[in-house]
């Protein structure tokens, strides 16, 4: 070899490892801005609410006792979550950041799942924008990121998947379908929105056209799946509760909802409607007036004109991806086979801005479209596509920087998740009944939106009572003696009904977002009519409960 061939070969391996240094730190860069995203005033905003606080108190009883209490019957319930709360509640205790450290680490494994899979894909530049834009998704940031619940499991879980459905699609590997199927086993122990995945996977695979060349790995991703996934629904969730099975269980619904499915499932309006709503989470916008609250004029009408156009862009930016080759196919293929089955399950899935947790297992596909887009420009088409992801970067960077001045402010949104004078209501309730409560004698009645996050709070010290929880696990209700309580207290908001009887208002906060509104702490001037009249609400939830599973039987 000559000295000019080594001296190109070293000047090579120079620029080579110039570039790995300069993709590290920039990678290290971007971990830095979605850990900050997401990490800043974590432990206080926004405040704790049931679904979050509901696993922290499981796992406060598996820590104290055993691990009975992290089994479940009901299909969305995860015992896998609970275990995963475990250490960190060990280890931080009864805290908000204890319950949300764990969505954090899902953020971070999902940045770097964009990064390796856009890499893979089109090289460490691509990587580089997929991570970025993974860190600053609002799906991500705030349905998955900021909050500690079940649904923050899908991020990674899909994101990872579709990391090795791509590696298994490049190298023909059956270790990589293996491992893919083995994650989208781990989704049904999760969520039902990792569950979305598999339709999307299969769609989207035969959208590609490539299901022939790579049908052995195909069929190796669903053994796997098929294999692994079938203790989700009966072993983890039910014989080792009960010791027998209840289909019931996983199949019985609400009349409303039974409704839903006969009158919405096929409704072509309704159907235009959420996927309008679907490709309009996709833009940040839906997260963004979740936290600004309702539109009024005169913003309403301009607003709700850009959020159509930015649905026109994302409809755009499809075609052309569609256009692309067999990848853009197979993405597009994947939205399209979730959304019917997403659709028909469940129709109100994109109706309310929470409900956007059946969106995340379409979320970590969100930066590769972004990025077909952006590398597309043979035409004029592709050119507007590429101008149109960039608005739609844009769009997200926008709905953090909203986010952000948010926090600064201490200000939540103004749907579903309220604060008042006092900071979060559920903690500064929690204060006041461990002073004023005393457990051996009193009882406390609340809906189970307070319920559990009084019991995270507390170490569940307090006795409490909540009728509606038989709606979500009937095991953990333990029903109060009619006598012998020699105060009842309640909590509530402006938003319940008043109770049908003599109460004293204790303590009340006003809302932040509404000062009409009052989270209100009252103790019952007669408390054995107070907790016969809860019981009695409770015996027909009950029975309502009841029917459906003899319904579904």
């Amino acid at each position: 070899m000559t000295a000019d061939c080594i001296a190109a070969q070293e000047a090579t391996t120079t620029k080579t490892n110039r570039v790995a240094q300069v993709c590290a730190v920039l990678l290290l860069l971007v971990l830095a801005l979605g850990i900050f995203v997401r990490v800043w005033k974590l432990g206080s905003w926004p405040p704790l609410f049931g679904d979050e606080a509901a696993p922290g108190v499981l796992a406060l009883r598996g820590l104290a006792d055993d691990f009975t209490h992290i089994k479940g019957v009901r299909a969305y319930f995860s015992p896998l979550y609970v275990l995963i709360q475990m250490p960190f509640v060990s280890l931080l205790g009864n805290t908000t950041i204890a319950l949300r450290l764990s969505s954090l680490v899902y953020g971070l494994l999902t940045i770097l799942a964009a990064y390796f899979t856009a890499r893979r894909l089109w090289g460490p530049r691509a990587g580089l924008m997929a991570a970025t834009a993974a860190a600053i998704l609002p799906l991500s940031v705030v349905m998955g990121g900021r909050i500690g619940w079940e649904p923050a499991l899908t991020f990674p879980i899909v994101a990872w998947a579709l990391y090795f459905a791509v590696l298994a699609w490049q190298q023909h590997s059956v270790v990589a379908a293996i491992v893919c199927g083995a994650l989208l086993a781990l989704g049904t122990y999760a969520h039902p929105a990792a569950g979305l995945a598999v339709p999307g996977l299969i769609v989207g695979t035969v959208a590609s056209g490539k299901l022939r060349p790579h049908l052995r790995e195909a069929m190796v991703v669903v053994i796997v799946l098929a294999l692994l996934s079938f203790p989700s629904t009966t072993l983890m969730r039910q014989l080792l509760t009960t010791g027998e099975l209840n289909i019931s269980a996983f199949t019985h619904a609400s009349a409303e909802m039974v409704k839903l499915r006969q009158t919405n499932s096929f409704s072509p309006r309704e159907i235009g409607l959420n996927l309008f709503r679907t490709l309009d989470h996709f833009t940040g916008l839906v997260t963004t007036q979740y936290l600004l609250g309702p539109l009024n004029p005169p913003w309403s009408l301009p607003i709700k004109l850009f959020r159509v156009a930015c649905v026109g862009l994302w409809l755009i930016i499809a075609f052309v991806s569609v256009r692309n080759g067999p990848l853009g196919r197979f993405l597009v293929g994947y939205v399209a086979g979730l959304f019917p089955v997403a659709h028909v399950t469940h129709p109100w899935f994109v109706v309310e801005p929470g409900h956007g947790r059946y969106l995340l297992a379409v979320a970590p596909l969100l930066p590769l479209l972004v990025i077909i887009a952006i590398r597309s420009k043979r035409n004029r088409l592709e050119l507007i596509a590429r101008h149109a992801a960039f608005v739609i970067f844009v769009m997200w960077v926008g709905a953090t920087i909203v986010m952000l001045s948010f926090i600064h402010r201490d200000i939540n949104g103004m749907d579903e998740i309220r604060t008042t004078v006092v900071g979060d209501p559920n903690r500064a309730a929690a204060d006041f009944l461990v002073q004023h409560v005393d457990p051996a004698h009193d009882l406390i009645l609340s809906r189970w939106c307070f319920y559990w996050p009084i019991k995270y709070y507390t170490q569940e010290q307090l006795p409490m009572f909540s009728s509606d929880l038989v709606w979500f696990d009937n095991q953990l209700v333990q029903v109060p003696e009619t006598t012998g309580k020699r105060q009842v207290w309640g909590v509530q908001m402006p938003d319940d009904n008043p109770p049908p009887f003599a109460i004293e208002v204790l303590a009340s906060w006003p809302s932040l977002n509404d000062p009409s509104h009052y989270y209100t702490i009252w103790i019952a001037d007669e408390p054995q009519a107070a907790i016969e009249w809860a019981l009695d609400d409770y015996q027909r939830r009950l029975a309502i409960h009841q029917r459906r599973f003899d319904t579904a039987d």
